[in-house]
């Protein structure tokens, strides 16, 4: 037996119910069953659920890493095409997980949401290599430095996408992300406070 085609066999099943019916109604024995092999052959490829967890959505956050890196490298569209593209990218494989994702990451352990992190880190990283290459051309602001970009990101990223922030709030995580997002590249102010924060610098 491949164990590695049954592990893939066996993650593509996952994925499917798990996007379907979310995490809560996930048990090994239904996974068992989806992938169509014995509960040994399951538990020696997938010690836990949470082992499971983390296979699902590291496997996910890898497909979106790999679509973003061709985003990045094509010649044929220019900055705000490739930003768009990539946040679409990210939005995306979030929109598909279940809302009670964060609670059963919580539940889970925080080794389950640290493993995402680290996962997760990767992504911005490409994103911010985006954001260099938008800093040459005159899209980005030259007067942050790319490290400063870097490191804003991933703190926005670490602070306000989290499982705690999601349950708090009441927002999914692809609304969450798109907040952040949102206030890190339009700000928090409108035009008029921009004027008035100006005048008061002024006077």
């Amino acid at each position: 037996m491949d164990e590695f085609k049954v592990r893939e066999w066996l993650l593509d099943q996952t994925t499917m119910r798990l996007f379907r019916n979310g995490f809560d109604g996930l048990t090994m024995d239904s996974v068992a069953e989806d992938a169509g092999i014995s509960k040994k052959t399951l538990y020696r490829l997938v010690p836990s659920k949470a082992d499971l967890l983390k296979m699902v959505i590291g496997r996910q956050i890898e497909s979106v890493e790999k679509k973003m890196k061709v985003i990045l490298a094509n010649p044929h569209m220019n900055f705000q095409e490739k930003l768009d593209g990539m946040l679409r990218e990210a939005s995306e494989v979030l929109s598909r997980l279940p809302r009670n994702t964060p609670r059963q990451i919580m539940k889970m352990g925080p080794d389950v949401w640290e493993m995402l992190r680290s996962r997760r880190a990767s992504l911005l990283d490409i994103i911010v290599e985006l954001l260099v290459e938008g800093r040459e051309i005159g899209m980005i602001r030259k007067d942050l430095p790319p490290a400063f970009l870097a490191k804003s990101l991933h703190t926005m990223i670490d602070t306000m996408l989290t499982p705690q922030m999601a349950v708090e709030s009441g927002l999914g995580l692809t609304e969450l992300l798109n907040l952040t997002l949102k206030m890190m590249y339009g700000g928090i102010l409108t035009d008029l406070g921009c004027r008035t924060t100006i005048v008061s610098e002024q006077t």
